[in-house]
């Protein structure tokens, strides 16, 4: 075989390599592989793109549309990251509110000083932390003095959540599988913002049922509610089925929309790859800033957002 002919072949079958891992993408919530896959759209995107230049300087005409077809496929739902949701407010008046959300990977980070000149430099209102043990626990409670309001789940990887706005019905719930959530009540201006901190199950250590019930109870919470903000690390890309569903279902808007692509895992690569950490908003909320952060230590970036909150 000689030299050309066997690029050619190498690079149709790269063509079906990446046409079949699109395929099983699709079908994300039928077994744990699928469920990993479809994580990785982005990446067929890209792949999909170059195939396509390739087979158009080549002018391979059918592998051409094929390379196009799965550009289409793979880019549906990492489009929409480009463009910010419609907003249709009541009033012209708003109150800001700075949120923040970090996975601390407390086995292996020790790096207290950079998280906190981040919080400092940032200024934020509320912070929902992920992946905190005792030692970081303390820390937190010793530097975020002025944070008047705290809670804390110390199971199954342990959460936290410090405000400077009083919290109200406070409550750690267990989410599927007993995975650590919190959940309260932020009193501001005179309303309540309800805000729930969630760890979900990994792709690679759940099951397909346990990771669409985690996904279908938020939906559910969250559905028909204003002035709801779920955060925290959902260990899921925004352009899964799965995550497209949670938005659909349950009313909420993806911060990172109209903020283009931010990812934020993993942060021990260079650069992160995958965008899992998130802030949702209720549909009456809109984002006005949104910003990931530098490495601090953990295989995470952090992730701020302002918010507008409608006065009454």
């Amino acid at each position: 075989m000689n030299k050309p002919l066997a690029r050619v072949n190498a690079v149709t079958a790269v063509l079906c390599l990446v046409a079949a891992l699109s395929v099983a993408a699709q079908f994300e919530n039928r077994n744990q592989v699928c469920d990993i896959i479809s994580q990785c759209k982005l990446i067929f995107a890209i792949a999909s793109l170059v195939l396509a230049v390739i087979f158009g300087l080549q002018k391979k005409w059918i592998q051409l549309t094929a390379s196009a077809s799965l550009l289409i496929l793979n880019s549906l739902q990492i489009v929409p990251l480009f463009f910010a949701p419609e907003f249709s407010h009541k009033r012209e008046a708003h109150e800001p509110l700075k949120v923040m959300t970090a996975n601390l990977d407390a086995i292996h980070n020790k790096d207290y000083k950079t998280i906190f000149k981040q919080i400092e430099a940032w200024n934020p209102d509320v912070i929902g932390f992920v992946e905190v043990n005792e030692a970081w626990r303390s820390t937190l409670q010793q530097k975020l003095e002025v944070y008047k309001f705290s809670m804390f789940n110390m199971e199954g990887g342990g959460v936290a959540l410090f405000s400077k706005l009083p919290l109200e019905q406070n409550l750690a719930a267990p989410g599927e599988n007993g995975r650590p959530r919190l959940q309260a009540g932020l009193s501001m201006g005179g309303k309540t913002i309800f805000i729930e901190l969630v760890h979900l199950m990994p792709p690679h250590q759940g099951s397909c049922d346990v990771r669409k019930k985690e996904f279908l109870q938020l939906a559910v919470e969250a559905q028909g509610n204003d002035n709801r903000i779920v955060l925290g690390d959902f260990n899921c890309a925004p352009w899964t089925n799965k995550f497209q569903k949670l938005l659909a279902s349950g009313d909420l808007n993806d911060t990172d929309s109209g903020h283009g692509f931010q990812p934020t895992w993993p942060a021990n690569v260079a650069p992160p790859i995958l965008p899992i950490d998130h802030i949702l908003t209720s549909k009456n909320i809109r984002t006005s800033e949104r910003r990931i952060s530098r490495d601090f230590g953990s295989d995470h970036l952090s992730v701020f957002v302002e918010c507008e909150i409608e006065k009454d």
